[in-house]
């Protein structure tokens, strides 16, 4: 891939934000896009296996 593109990513759930971590792993500059607001959220939780851990650990995610 050339330097100095950008990767835009369409979609702010664990996938897309994922990819986002991957790319800057590597150097690649992105911007992800999300449609949904969450201004009128109060809170949520999610629950992640051990292996999909790992791979955010291993991105620098604590």
């Amino acid at each position: 891939m050339k330097t100095g593109q950008k990767i835009i990513i369409v979609g702010g759930g664990i996938a897309g934000l994922t990819t986002a971590l991957a790319l800057n792993h590597v150097g690649i500059c992105s911007s992800v896009f999300e449609k949904y607001s969450f201004s009128d959220q109060f809170g949520a939780g999610i629950q992640l296996t051990p292996n999909a851990t790992n791979i955010l650990f291993k991105f620098g995610l604590e």
